[in-house]
């Protein structure tokens, strides 16, 4: 299996975009398609809830640019 296998289209904005509105639209896009068997859930959950709200906050009033390397 190679990586474009698994790939999806993410609609997540551009680097104008509201950087927390950019990083919910990925959150809530499309699951890829279930034909490749994923056991390990681990992925999905990288960043726990304390570490999601001090991520929130630090992108609050970023733009996508804006919290990106130059």
């Amino acid at each position: 299996m190679r990586a474009r296998d698994l790939a999806v289209a993410l609609t997540s904005g551009n680097s104008d975009s509201v950087a927390t509105e950019a990083s919910r639209l990925m959150a809530e896009g499309e699951p890829p398609d279930s034909s490749p068997p994923i056991d390990d859930p681990s992925p999905t959950s990288v960043v726990d809830e304390k570490n999601a709200d001090r991520l929130c906050q630090a992108l609050r009033g970023r733009t996508v640019a804006g919290a990106l390397p130059p």
